[in-house]
């Protein structure tokens, strides 16, 4: 473990290491814990990522808090919320999926998913039409629940 906070790298690898920030161009983490990560393109594995800004992110059992990049591909792994061009989340738990293209193989669960384009049979808990339904209904009941509301000037 580094007591130092910011490791700028241009090629690195870390394995069981737990580590506030990383920046490099290529990263390879491997049983690894580090808070937040800046790099063209990490790859993790067995790791716990807070924070991912990269290029192309590619975690295998990982879980990683926020990833933001061209290229996400989760498979195995829990992911809080990730903004992409292209995400591939496979047999992952997802809490929201922002992306111009996505891939949700079998066995993904996303709560959120906004996306252009979708491949997979997948489901999510909530997608656009479903937030703007859930938000039209709401309105209703809030309407109907106070009908007689005064307005104060």
């Amino acid at each position: 473990m580094s007591d130092a906070h910011t490791h700028p790298i241009t090629l690195g690898a870390a394995h069981q290491a737990a580590i506030d920030h990383l920046e490099a161009e290529t990263l390879s983490l491997e049983q690894s814990a580090v808070q937040a990560v800046q790099a063209g393109t990490v790859v993790a594995h067995l790791s716990s990522i807070g924070r991912a800004q990269s290029t192309h992110v590619d975690a295998q059992a990982s879980a990683i808090g926020q990833a933001d990049g061209q290229d996400v591909h989760l498979k195995l792994g829990v992911l809080g919320r990730a903004r992409a061009a292209r995400a591939t989340i496979s047999r992952s738990v997802a809490g929201m999926v922002q992306a111009d293209q996505a891939q949700l193989e079998e066995g993904t669960i996303v709560g959120l998913l906004l996306a252009g384009h979708v491949n997979g049979n997948v489901r999510p808990i909530l997608d656009l039409r479903g937030v703007l339904v859930l938000g039209l209904v709401i309105g209703l009941v809030l309407k109907l629940a106070r009908p007689n509301a005064k307005k104060t000037p």
